[in-house]
């Protein structure tokens, strides 16, 4: 199945919620560092390269003991998708024939994406 993000607009720094800009920066640690799919055995843009659930762990460990933040950014995606849970975003990633755009258009249209908004609201 292949994602194709909803309207994509850019969000204005101020007006951006914590989640909502990790959501981004994990579109862009994807979009600089390079990304990967299924491990060694798979697409692999090179030694710095890392997976969709890499690159929010990485931007949610940023938020230290903030637990809320951190949660939201998790549920924020994992709802987005329809997904179950964490393991779902890993076998998202590796689905045969997902595309490094594609990964990054799905953290994007989930950082933007007002149904995301409604689901982390403390």
């Amino acid at each position: 199945m292949s994602y194709l993000p909803s309207k994509i607009s850019p969000l204005v720094e101020a007006e951006q919620e914590p989640w909502r800009k990790a959501l981004m920066d994990a579109a862009d640690k994807i979009r600089t560092h390079g990304w990967f799919q299924m491990g060694c055995g798979g697409v692999n843009d090179g030694p710095e390269s890392i997976c969709a659930a890499i690159a929010i762990n990485d931007v949610v460990l940023g938020y230290g003991e903030d637990v809320i933040i951190r949660q939201r950014i998790r549920t924020a995606f994992i709802e987005h998708m329809g997904f179950r849970g964490w393991t779902d975003i890993m076998k998202w990633n590796d689905v045969p024939g997902r595309t490094k755009a594609e990964v990054i258009a799905a953290l994007e249209d989930a950082a933007l994406s007002r149904a995301s908004a409604a689901l982390v609201r403390v």
